[in-house]
């Protein structure tokens, strides 16, 4: 890290001006709790239009780094990225009128803003409207109907894209009894390269342990679900996966 600060330092003395150096530096700073710094180098590339600084200014005020939460400072923010095209920032319009922070619950308003950065090939919008289609409307109609298709198809976009969030909901859905199916190995394969890919998701790794420890779908190896079930159990929600393995001698 003090490296990093070194080497973007002495570029920004070369190129003071360059906002994606500025925001770097910011970013630098950030990580190493130096907020108040940080802020500074993220309002200098703010200023010239780096759409990312914005949203990570916004965010500071959002988890209340280094100062008071203020999700109107955060929403102003926002919408100034949203405006120059940031997609994590119309995601994160979305958010704030899913929970009401700071505005009323929208649901219409918070649909427009995650299809707005979807549109766009933004996995975590992408991702969010696949739960929205998987869960469908609420007992008073709210939210759109469910629709398991259109939530496959957003959920392994979204996967394609990296996301490992839309991976584990992915492979959850095919395991589930919701889809008429058997994708057994399919739901396997999406949660083997989440967790793979480093998603610490307690209940997916603890859903591959059971496969393999059962021998649904897969033939029966206990050394490969004990391993499952190990990374489940070093997460905080782990403890049905310390069970399996105090159960069987892990």
């Amino acid at each position: 890290m003090r490296q990093g600060l070194q080497e973007c330092s002495a570029a920004l003395a070369r190129d003071p001006t360059n906002p994606r150096l500025l925001h770097l530096m910011g970013r630098l700073l950030d990580i190493q709790t130096r907020y108040a710094e940080a802020e500074g180098f993220y309002r200098l590339a703010s200023s010239l239009n780096y759409d990312a600084s914005l949203v990570n200014l916004g965010f500071m005020f959002v988890a209340a780094k280094g100062r008071d939460r203020d999700y109107q400072q955060a929403l102003k923010l926002y919408r100034q990225a949203a405006d120059l095209g940031n997609l994590r920032a119309r995601t994160n319009i979305g958010e704030m009128f899913e929970r009401g922070w700071f505005v009323e619950r929208n649901l219409d308003e918070e649909i427009l803003w995650y299809d707005l950065a979807a549109q766009n090939g933004w996995p975590n919008a992408l991702d969010t409207l696949g739960n929205m289609y998987r869960r469908g409307s609420d007992a008073d109609g709210n939210g759109p109907a469910q629709d398991l298709d259109e939530s496959i198809r957003l959920y392994t976009i979204a996967a394609e894209l990296g996301s490992t969030n839309a991976m584990n909901n992915l492979g959850r859905l095919y395991l589930s009894d919701a889809l008429m199916a058997d994708n057994k190995n399919l739901g396997l394969d999406w949660l083997t390269r989440a967790s793979e890919r480093g998603n610490r998701f307690a209940p997916a790794r603890i859903a591959i342990g059971r496969m393999f420890s059962n021998g649904e779908g897969v033939p029966r190896n206990d050394e490969t679900a004990a391993f499952y079930f190990m990374l489940a159990a070093l997460t905080s929600d782990g403890k049905r996966a310390l069970d399996w393995l105090r159960l069987n001698g892990g």
